[in-house]
């Protein structure tokens, strides 16, 4: 079952003046094959908890959307039919695509 994730991380860029934070929700589906990851930030609220506010010198900064996906891909005949290939079978027939949108 799907699950929500409340995360806080904080980072710095180069060229930003002062290190920043978002508060990200995140839901995570998954079968044999495929992992979908969706995030955005939560954006302030009057009433929100101490321990999510921004403290100095942290600025909160907002993330509309982020989604990334894993897929496991079948082998291709090549990589099934290399005899030549420096690893073993059962490493070989493994491959993964990613995408981050």
């Amino acid at each position: 079952m799907p699950a929500f994730i409340v995360v806080r991380p904080s980072h710095s860029l180069v060229g930003l003046k002062s290190p920043r934070d978002a508060v990200t929700i995140s839901r995570t589906f998954n079968d044999a094959t495929t992992i979908i990851d969706v995030s955005t930030s939560l954006l302030r609220s009057p009433d929100e908890p101490a321990y999510l506010r921004p403290s100095p010198p942290y600025v909160r900064s907002h993330v509309k959307l982020f989604v990334w996906c894993i897929q496991s891909l079948p082998p291709t005949s090549s990589q099934q039919s290399d005899s030549r290939h420096p690893l073993p079978t059962h490493l070989r027939e493994k491959r993964i695509q990613g995408a981050c949108v």
